[in-house]
């Protein structure tokens, strides 16, 4: 069987092996190896034969960078929910609806700087760490990255969060399903 390399395990065997299932192989034809974040020097090497748990707007660029052409396959395009990858939390019995509204209100302002201003604020993003932050693969990043911005970042879709949570639970991951209108207040 082909070898998979994650960076961290957890719910691997349900998302990859919803994955495979959608080609008509079985989890158990694979054989998972916990490579740590060296995702990218794993695959080139040839220590794995495919990576998951990766970022999609880096392991591509940074194999490309070593000469090396990956192919994608997308979670949501493989029978797994579409989910959202950065949710902020708060207390649940004490925030400050306020506070947050601000919060969602600037994300929501920057976002879309960033993507109606991409070059400027590539700038501005580099020049918080020039040594670190300017080079070919953050660049490369960074384009990928303007076509995934939520532009209502704040928006709230609580039949994904549902769907989600089924995946889940279908996949024994959590052990009761939850609503998320149940879990996720509204700050209209």
């Amino acid at each position: 069987g082909k070898k998979i390399g994650i960076a961290i395990a957890g719910n691997e065997e349900a998302t990859i092996g919803t994955m495979l299932a959608q080609e008509n192989v079985k989890f158990s034809d694979v054989q998972i190896i916990n490579v740590g974040w060296a995702l990218s020097s794993s695959l080139a090497s040839g220590k794995v034969d495919a990576i998951w748990g990766g970022l999609r707007n880096f392991e591509t660029n940074q194999l490309a960078l070593e000469g090396y052409k990956a192919k994608a396959f997308f979670p949501e395009e493989h029978g797994v929910p579409a989910y959202d990858e950065l949710v902020f939390v708060a207390n649940a019995k004490t925030y400050d609806k306020a506070a947050i509204k601000a919060f969602n209100k600037a994300l929501e302002q920057a976002t879309t700087y960033i993507v109606n201003h991409p070059k400027e604020s590539w700038k501005e993003f580099v020049a918080y760490s020039p040594d670190t932050l300017n080079n070919e693969l953050n660049q490369r990043a960074w384009n990928d990255t303007l076509t995934r911005f939520a532009l209502r970042p704040s928006a709230v879709d609580l039949k994904r969060y549902d769907e989600y949570a089924e995946f889940m639970y279908s996949q024994k991951i959590i052990e009761t399903l939850p609503k998320a209108k149940d879990y996720v207040p509204s700050f209209d």
